[in-house]
């Protein structure tokens, strides 16, 4: 096993002086300082931050990966308290794929993915790790296991060889096929940018459409897997769908790259769109949005990667059911940077933890760390 080095911060102000000129009076700009972050140093190996977990008591499980060839791909479970302490990590290994989600299975059991199927890793919030299989995924297929459903089964959804996009249930104690379910209407793009998510005793699922680059397509299932609709979506912009949620009042949000907000009713039609880029500052915008997360005061928090200009930071949307902006914020690091992509999840007391990768210059690797903020957008640990 690698050495690492676990580094424990505690926040503290930055000094003026040591703040970028684009801090200096600009309320919509929040510079945080390596104080502010909570981070894991792996000696000698880059890892990136793909996926969040929460756990019931306020803190969280994050799991990354080593974004290696073939042969040499490494994944780090971390578990962090709710003051982004760390309790445990454990390293686990596969030679094909990379590490991709965690999911709340079996009460204080989680799973581990990787990209393409496969092998999986239950793991307990004692860090006890049992490596399983989930029968029938063939690894060929673009496999994304993005959704659970009251912890009785995990969603994937993939795209079939005959270019459907398709969802397909499992049982989380026996690993079981449930159902499938392909939407026969249109055909998708063998490319990333599918997602899935729960909707009112359903599913939701999403990705590229064929030979479209302005459109994508969007398709519901109950929780049997029954089709009960399914819709081509084209605003006339080019983008391709990152994250979605369950409104509060039942209808549908949806975030594209390139930061276009959306919102549907709950029969998957469109009421209406924005572009992220008309509320942040000097003109920037979200490239990516891929977490969504709701706040305890009945709204919403995106938390997404801003235009290339402001690539040391990232960006944070709240906003209502109505589309109404609250506020529109840079958390930007202060001599280093927050990798690409970064997620973000509601914790049990109420906050949103945002996990990614940071760099900071006079260190060549990227790092897993953590931040936390309250609904009115501040950074805090208690």
């Amino acid at each position: 096993m690698r050495r690492a080095i676990v580094v424990f911060l505690v926040l503290i102000g930055c000094r003026k002086e040591t703040l970028p000129e684009f801090c200096y009076n600009n309320e919509q700009i929040y510079c945080i300082g390596e104080n502010n972050i909570r981070m894991f140093k792996v000696e000698g190996r880059d890892m990136l931050t793909p996926a969040i977990e929460i756990t019931p008591d306020g803190g969280f499980i994050t799991s990354t990966y080593s974004p290696g060839f073939p042969g040499e791909r490494e994944g780090l479970l971390i578990r962090w308290d709710r003051n982004g302490n760390i309790i445990w990590y454990k390293h686990l290994r596969d030679d094909r794929h990379r590490f991709s989600g965690i999911h709340r299975v079996k009460g204080d059991k989680y799973l581990v993915d990787n990209w393409a199927g496969g092998n999986f890793w239950e793991v307990d919030l004692q860090g006890n790790i049992t490596q399983t299989s989930i029968p029938g995924i063939n690894s060929d297929e673009y496999e994304y296991n993005e959704s659970v459903s009251g912890w009785d089964r995990i969603v994937s959804i993939y795209k079939a060889d005959s270019l459907r996009l398709c969802l397909r249930a499992y049982d989380v104690e026996s690993y079981t096929k449930l159902w499938v379910r392909c939407d026969t209407v249109h055909k998708t793009e063998p490319i990333l940018g599918q997602i899935v998510f729960k909707h009112r005793e359903g599913f939701v699922g999403a990705g590229p459409a064929r030979d479209n680059d302005n459109a994508f397509l969007m398709f519901k299932v109950d929780s049997t897997g029954r089709l009960l609709w399914s819709r081509l979506v084209n605003i006339g912009l080019s983008l391709k769908v990152s994250v979605g949620i369950e409104a509060y009042d039942g209808n549908i949000f949806l975030f594209g790259q390139g930061g276009t907000m959306m919102k549907f009713d709950s029969l998957g039609n469109l009421l209406w769109h924005k572009r992220t880029v008309d509320y942040f500052p000097d003109g920037t915008g979200m490239s990516g949005v891929y977490g969504l997360s709701y706040t305890p005061d009945g709204k919403y928090m995106a938390i997404g990667n801003p235009d290339y200009n402001f690539r040391r930071c990232i960006s944070a949307l709240k906003f209502d059911d109505e589309g109404n902006i609250y506020f529109a914020r840079l958390y930007c690091l202060v001599d280093g940077s927050i990798g690409y992509p970064v997620y973000s999840r509601t914790t049990t007391d109420g906050y949103i933890v945002v996990s990614g990768s940071c760099f900071f210059r006079g260190d060549e690797n990227l790092y897993p760390c953590v931040f936390k903020i309250d609904k009115d957008g501040n950074v805090v640990w208690e």
